[in-house]
């Protein structure tokens, strides 16, 4: 079982990446029952698409 922290560091983790990438440093993962359903970082410099990003 993972705790907060480690769950939060994958969340760094992809921040750290959306940086590296010349994004906004914004990360998320999505736990359920503590299982990774998701993660991803921000891709919207990227994209082009200033009012949303969805992914």
């Amino acid at each position: 079982m993972k705790t907060d922290e480690q769950w939060m560091a994958l969340a760094i983790q992809q921040a750290i990446l959306a940086e590296k990438i010349k994004e906004v440093p914004v990360g998320a993962v999505l736990v359920q029952d503590n299982k990774l359903i998701a993660s991803a970082h921000n891709p919207t410099n990227g994209e082009a698409y200033l009012t949303a990003a969805v992914s």
